[in-house]
């Protein structure tokens, strides 16, 4: 080897060594730490907050749940350091769940708590729970020890594959909302049990407090007027119908001189199931099948958006709409009080898919 080369290598291997991140004073040994992809958090007993944490295993020790009971978010994570062999990393957590009795009594000094740490991620998805999930999670583990993984990776999957499904929102997204001039806050919220751990449906916030949760029909008028506007399968019972493959087109418009606001929307889908008396392959029926389906989605949109007006929330954001091209935009003052007295009028406009030859034959 020449002196070059010599010379080469030793100035590579300086400058790795010199760059920020490498000093032996930075990184850490991977059996040292505890990353962890997902927590809870509850309201514990005498004003104390329940943590519970899945500590991945390495090596071979076993997965498990440490539950902690601190005043304190901060001192919960010191708690842990002190009582658990490895260090607590929160840079890699992905999925915070909050009880619902907490979310009820107000998240802002958690939320606080979290933006304040600069290793967490803005991307962390954030839900309300009901029932016993630490149960949940302790039963899983055993027989799967990456449940957190898989939680996580839900989350990931009904964000971008199959949006309008279920309500997913990150730490940036609430934080938006929350500090919105006008719009107020949602998060998912799933009910838990010892085997299951289901999705319930979209948890509407009056800043930072959870007021109400959607059944299941509301949540189908509301994912098609949220941000997709799109869903897999609209189920509707009372017509014996299912659609598919339910995409909307929404126009709002707010008339703060007459009091009103009017939402036009236009539905293309696709039927799925039909047990009702109707001839689907004639045209008339198909049509009056249509307006059947619209009427119905225009009673139960209005219904929901009394429902929000009665709560005072505007999830929707629907008071951005309220300010012309060269009009000032209207205050949070202003708006928390037009906006309950608004009257809603909602237009369902239906297009599906006629029935091919195929569903002609096999009848």
């Amino acid at each position: 080897m020449s002196w070059r080369t010599k010379a080469t290598l030793w100035a590579m291997a300086g400058i790795l060594f010199a760059t920020p991140g490498c000093s032996s004073r930075d990184y850490n040994i991977i059996e040292e730490i505890a990353p962890i992809i997902l927590w809870t958090i509850d309201q514990g007993q005498d004003g104390m907050l329940e943590i519970s944490l899945l500590v991945p295993p390495l090596g071979k020790e076993e997965k498990k749940m440490i539950t902690l009971h601190t005043d304190l978010l901060k001192e919960g994570k010191k708690e842990f350091n002190r009582s658990y062999h490895r260090e607590l990393k929160t840079g890699q957590k992905r999925v915070l769940f909050i009880s619902e009795e907490f979310a009820r009594q107000g998240m802002q000094p958690i939320i606080d708590t979290i933006l304040a740490d600069p290793k967490l991620s803005m991307r962390l998805y954030l839900a309300v729970y009901r029932g016993d999930l630490q149960g949940y999670l302790q039963k899983k583990i055993k027989k799967d020890p990456l449940i957190d993984y898989y939680i996580y990776r839900n989350f990931k999957h009904y964000e971008s594959r199959s949006p309008g499904e279920m309500t997913v929102v990150n730490l940036h997204q609430f934080m938006k909302n929350f500090y919105s001039p006008l719009a107020d806050p949602v998060l998912p919220v799933f009910q838990a049990d010892q085997n299951n751990l289901t999705y319930e449906g979209t948890g509407l916030f009056r800043t930072d407090k959870l007021v109400s949760v959607l059944s299941r029909t509301e949540e189908q008028m509301f994912q098609l007027q949220y941000k997709n506007h799109r869903l897999q399968d609209l189920s509707l019972p009372e017509l014996s119908v299912n659609v598919s493959d339910v995409h909307a087109k929404s126009d709002w418009k707010v008339d703060r001189k007459q009091t009103r606001v009017t939402i036009n929307t236009e539905i293309r889908c696709r039927i799925e199931e039909y047990h009702g008396k109707k001839d689907l392959l004639d045209p008339a029926q198909l049509d009056e099948l249509n307006r059947n389906i619209g009427a119905y989605m225009d009673k139960q949109t209005v219904s929901l958006f009394k429902k929000m007006q009665e709560l005072k929330v505007d999830p929707l954001n629907i008071g951005s709409y309220a300010s012309g091209a060269f009009q000032s935009r209207i205050e949070r003052k202003d708006w928390q009080k037009e906006w309950p007295q608004m009257k809603v009028e909602v237009h369902y406009k239906t297009f599906m898919e006629p029935l091919t030859n195929s569903l002609s034959g096999s009848r």
